[in-house]
């Protein structure tokens, strides 16, 4: 959606000013390629905010539900759809497995991804 695109450019750019630039100064003097200090420096580095902005959006997403259901045509069936429908209609194990499922990987993403910002943050503060 297009929210989802504001936020991940925000959450990337934010990590973006934070890179030291000399970074890339000195791997261009020792002969790096420009894709290899993308590959190598650049993406590392703002690495946290993709995983974060994407948990972000994958939430969002879900919320868009009233978006979803006035425009989606009449063999689009996406899932906050799918999961209105099957409320509304009747109550199957399938739906709720769905439901843990998506609650399941929501949780385990975010704390993935906080055991990782904390680590890369200890890294930091140890290393300075």
């Amino acid at each position: 959606s297009v929210s989802g695109i504001t936020i991940t450019t925000l959450l990337i750019s934010a990590n973006l000013e934070v890179i030291n630039e000399n970074i890339f100064l000195a791997a261009s003097d020792l002969g790096s390629s420009s894709r290899r200090i993308f590959t190598h420096i650049t993406l590392p580095l703002i690495y946290p905010g993709i995983i974060m902005s994407s948990i972000i959006v994958f939430t969002l997403c879900l919320i868009d539900f009233n978006y979803a259901l006035f425009n989606s045509g009449s063999g689009n069936t996406t899932l906050p759809i799918f999961i209105y429908s099957s409320l509304r209609f009747k109550l199957n194990p399938v739906l709720f497995s769905l439901f843990s499922i998506v609650i399941f990987t929501c949780i385990i993403s975010v704390l993935v991804s906080t055991l990782y910002l904390k680590k890369h943050f200890i890294k930091k503060v140890v290393n300075k």
